[in-house]
This record gives C-alpha cells, structure tokens and sequence, in this order.
C-alpha cells in the first residue's frame, strides 16, 4: 500500500493511487500533517492533544486524539500496510518514514539540497509547490496548530522565492533572458515589494531586447513601493533604471559579480563550483616529463585557445590529456572554472558534437550553438576532447 500527501496548496491524500475519504474532521487532516512532517522523533500523546484541542480538559483532549488517530488510521489502511504507517506507544505516537508513502514538501526539500541543483531540478522543485503550505486550511480553535502550520509556511514561501531567484540566475548565465522571465514575473507577483525581483524582471526585459517594458516595470516598482512602504527605490534599482535608460546595460551576459550585487542574493555554489569530470585512471603515470612540461608552458599562454595532441593510435594521447587535466583541476591554476573531459569516440555525426559538450557542462541547450559559445566566452575551462578526429 502506498501513501501519497500533498501539503502544498490544498491538502491531498491518496492510497495506492485513489483519494483517500472518510476523514472525520479537519483535525484528523491536520493530525497526519504534523506527524508526517516530523517523522524523525515520536511525539508524546500530551502534547497532540495540547496541539490539537488546547481549550479541552486534559482528558477530554486525549480521548479526542484517540478517536482521531483511530480514524486516520481506518482511513489510510494502516492495519494493511507493511510496513505500517505509523509507531503507536501508550505514550508516543510517530510516522513511519520507512513505510511506502511520497510527500510533496520531502521531495521538494531533496532537490533544494541535492548536491547541485540545475535548471530540470529547480523547474521541478517549482512543479511541486502547488500553493503554500496547508493554504486554505485552517483549524479555527487550535492557535498552536496554526503557530506551527504558520512558520512552516513562511519557511516554504522563503524557500520558493529562492527557487526562481536560482532559475533566473542560470538563465542569466545561460543566456536565455526570455525563458526566465515567466520566472521572474512570478516573483514580482509573490512580493511586487522586493526590489531584488523587481531588478532580476527588469534586467531580463532589458536583455530580451524589451527595453521600454523594463523602464515601465520600474516606474510600477516605485509605485507599489510608496503605496505599500512609503518609500522610494534603493540606489541599485535606480542606477539600473538609469543603465538600461542610458543604453549603457547593453552587455548581452550579465558578469558573475554584478549579478550578486544587482539580486542581492549570493551567487549559489552550483553556479561558482568549478567542474570536473576527469575520468578515473587506475594506472599510474609514469616519465613523459619533458611531454608535461611542454604542454603546461604552451597551456600557459592566455593566447592559446587550442591545443592538439597527435600521434599514432595506442601511445597514450588520452592518458596524458588527463595528466594534464588532472593538474590544472588543482587550486591555483588559470583553469578557475574547471576542467571538462567529453568522450567523442561514440559519436556518430558531427551534429553531435555540440550536444555532447554541452551535457558534459550539465548545460541545458535551447538556442543551439551560440548559447554555447556565448556561455564559454564567460568561462574560463578546459575542455579535453578526446578522439576529436
């Protein structure tokens, strides 16, 4: 038996694909929903009831829990599921993180906090917030329920805005101003009163080749600022304004560093972590130090762009391409953004070459070769092709 709770929007509940019926109150709903986001500890019975009934006698409230419990229990199928669905003391009451069940808000954290986040998996963590948590469900006479349920969703909210601030910045990086706009209009939407959104919106507008529209979107930001707050714009916002005015914020990417001042947000670790793909090599490397030496001096010209390694089939050409990869994937070499190995050898058609670099760079292509080259230009990586003939 698999169980399925959404706690994002309106809450949902299905058993083995089909929605789940007969709860007996809100409170049974609310019940699920505090134990299931807390699976890693037992909650005491005293306190649920304190939760859950904070204006009953103590007695009264524990047996309204019991009650509950036995009703949330008949509804979900618990007697049938193996694992059961919950561990039950006299004096503790606690989900099963081990049993079949899929929840919303645990598949929306894992993605925030997998190691790194891209565009598929922050597009995804946005899917899943199908509103904000428990939105429209309240229990009118437990305070401390709605405390709770209160913190959860201004955590999640925060969250949420994180995750499109995450989006429009690769598609700063990437280049591709339209396909983050959607984004960005959901954050002036979420907090029309956050300049960091209003600044990401008009940026995009403005590298979209829709000018007008980002200097109108400004003259809105400060409207809803002195209606809301009183206030006037902050100095970057203007300075913005009067860039994209001027015709000075012209430049087609926005730099690593600009980017963190203009968004206010530090720039993510998926973003400035080098990348490195080097394949394993269970052999040693052993002499061909004059090959080493030569290759690392010509490789320390800025001026060089490529660099070709011939010679006969079997000499060990890709054993020292990873040689030397292997060494400017260390600290202080010039290589800052990383060293990025791409197997050619399988390939089939020219066509596939671009495609190829591409997913070795985790880069998620739309516009083709130049979004490629125009993301290269702003990087400093070496790529080793391999069997490029």
């Amino acid at each position: 038996m698999s169980l399925a709770i959404q706690l994002f929007g309106s809450v949902q509940v299905t058993l083995d694909g089909k929605p789940v019926e007969g709860f007996a109150s809100d409170k049974v709903r609310a019940l699920l929903a505090y134990l299931v986001m807390s699976p890693d500890q037992p909650q005491r019975r005293e306190k649920l009831a304190g939760l859950l009934w904070p204006d009953f006698p103590e007695r009264s409230a524990r047996t309204s829990l019991r009650n509950s419990l036995a009703n949330l229990r008949k509804v979900i199928g618990d007697k049938y599921a193996s694992p059961p669905f919950f561990h039950i003391t006299r004096q503790t009451i606690q989900f099963n993180q081990y049993c079949d069940h899929w929840l919303d808000v645990d598949a929306f954290t894992a993605l925030l906090t997998a190691s790194q986040p891209n565009f598929e998996a922050y597009r995804e963590v946005i899917s899943l917030y199908q509103g904000d948590f428990l939105e429209g469900f309240f229990v009118a006479d437990s305070n401390p329920f709605e405390d709770w349920a209160l913190v959860k969703r201004e955590h999640y909210q925060r969250l949420i805005l994180d995750a499109h601030h995450r989006i429009i910045e690769i598609c700063e990086l990437q280049g591709v101003y339209e396909r983050g706009l959607p984004y960005a209009w959901r954050v002036v939407e979420m907090e029309p009163w956050e300049e960091a959104g209003q600044r990401a919106l008009m940026r995009l507008l403005a590298l979209s080749d829709r000018r007008s529209e980002a200097l109108t979107q400004f003259e809105k930001s400060r409207q809803v600022l002195g209606d809301e707050l009183g206030v006037d714009p902050s100095t970057e916002t203007t300075e913005l304004y009067e860039a994209i005015r001027s015709g000075e914020f012209a430049s087609s990417v926005v730099s690593e560093t600009d980017r963190t001042i203009k968004t206010g947000l530090p720039l993510p670790s998926f973003l400035s972590d080098r990348i490195v793909n080097l394949p394993s090599v269970r052999t040693p490397f052993i002499g061909r130090e004059d090959e080493l030496a030569a290759l690392d001096e010509i490789l320390a010209d800025t001026n060089v762009r490529l660099l070709t390694i011939v010679g006969p089939g079997g000499i060990g050409k890709t054993r020292l391409a990873l040689e030397v990869g292997g060494s400017a994937s260390g600290e202080g070499h010039a290589f800052i953004d990383g060293v990025v190995f791409v197997e050619l050898a399988p390939l089939s058609s020219i066509d596939q070459i671009i495609p190829a670099i591409a997913e070795a760079l985790h880069l998620r292509l739309e516009e083709g070769e130049d979004q490629l080259l125009i993301y290269l230009s702003q990087k400093k990586i070496m790529l080793i092709l391999d069997n490029f003939e």
